[in-house]
């Protein structure tokens, strides 16, 4: 198995009661992925890498605390960029990352 990263995963972590935002974040990363690959129009020889959005609702149903069970499906360091709702996580609870 290669090593070489194959996309950029976006993590986005929110409460349920904010879907219309939800929605929003992944239009704006299909819009960014969109610009990017445009650049190749321009400079073949770039380097960019797929984004892929990646949400909790995508974690599979199990036992125990919803933020372990995520996060057991979706380490940390799996991910490039997190995109959390106020509500999600406590404050400073990722600052070891």
């Amino acid at each position: 198995m290669s090593d070489k990263k194959q996309y950029t995963r976006i993590f986005i972590g929110s409460p349920s009661d904010v879907d219309a935002e939800r929605e929003i974040t992944y239009r704006v990363i299909a819009e960014v992925e969109e610009i990017l690959k445009s650049f190749k129009d321009f400079r073949a020889d770039l380097s960019i890498l797929p984004l892929r959005a990646i949400g909790w609702e995508q974690a599979p149903p199990g036992v125990g605390l919803p933020n372990d069970i995520i996060l057991d499906r979706f380490p940390i360091e799996d991910s490039d960029i997190f995109i959390f709702g106020s509500t999600t996580v406590k404050r400073g609870q990722f600052a070891h990352c």
